[in-house]
């Protein structure tokens, strides 16, 4: 009877843990990123040890936003594909451009999880995990290109980690000198967007294929499939 009551929770508990996520943002995005958990907590309006019981302390938390923020460029990244006309450069465009403008649209809360985390000294292992669901959703997709031309994955995985990387600290850049200079999020973007180009072309290159940014997905996808 315990393990039912238990299954019955989990869902439940992930549930306000994703509330909380959204609330502890939204405070953060009002009030800025120096914020104290019982600050988070009074804007939120929720009681300090509910937040302390699914959150630890702030590198915690500035972690689970971090998630969900990966979270939400993967969403994008995973459904570029199946967009009516989608070519593989709109589908990089996409992701690149989805993150840039969530680290514009809400600087503080991008700066609250990179003064956090970093403060707290969060391990390579963790740092690299949190790259690994858009990661591995770029290179399934740079695989069925790469298959679809004849090559196999020589370097796929390495350059969609690459790219991942690239993308943040892209963000991060924007947030700390890009906002503040002549640069603009449009500008930014192209940049970001031929970087990207460029490595995604050198995942082709060690395949000994040509990347066609321009051609519909679904035919890769359709190619990769019969071959």
């Amino acid at each position: 009877m315990a393990d039912g009551r238990t299954k019955r929770w989990v869902p439940h508990r992930a549930e306000v843990r994703s509330q909380l996520i959204e609330s502890a943002m939204h405070a953060i995005d009002v009030l800025g990123p120096q914020v104290s958990m019982r600050e988070i907590a009074d804007q939120a309006k929720i009681p300090k040890a509910r937040l302390y019981r699914f959150f630890t302390d702030k590198p915690e938390l500035a972690s689970a936003i971090s998630d969900r923020i990966q979270e939400m460029v993967a969403e994008r990244i995973a459904s570029g594909p199946t967009e009516e006309g989608a070519t593989l450069g709109r589908f990089l465009r996409s992701g690149i451009t989805r993150y840039l403008e969530l680290a514009n649209d809400h600087p503080n809360i991008f700066r609250f999880m990179i003064l956090t985390i970093s403060e707290a000294g969060e391990s390579a292992d963790l740092r690299l995990e949190r790259k690994s669901e858009p990661a591995r959703d770029i290179a399934s997709v740079l695989r069925a290109v790469i298959v679809a031309h004849g090559g196999t994955d020589n370097d796929v995985e390495l350059v969609a980690y690459m790219l991942v990387g690239s993308i943040i600290n892209a963000g991060n850049w924007w947030l700390m000198r890009g906002r503040a200079s002549n640069a603009t999020l449009a500008g930014t973007v192209d940049k970001v967007d031929s970087n990207v180009r460029a490595l995604v072309q050198s995942a082709a290159n060690a395949n000994n294929v040509h990347i066609d940014f321009d051609a519909p997905i679904a035919e890769y996808f359709s190619a990769a499939a019969s071959s």
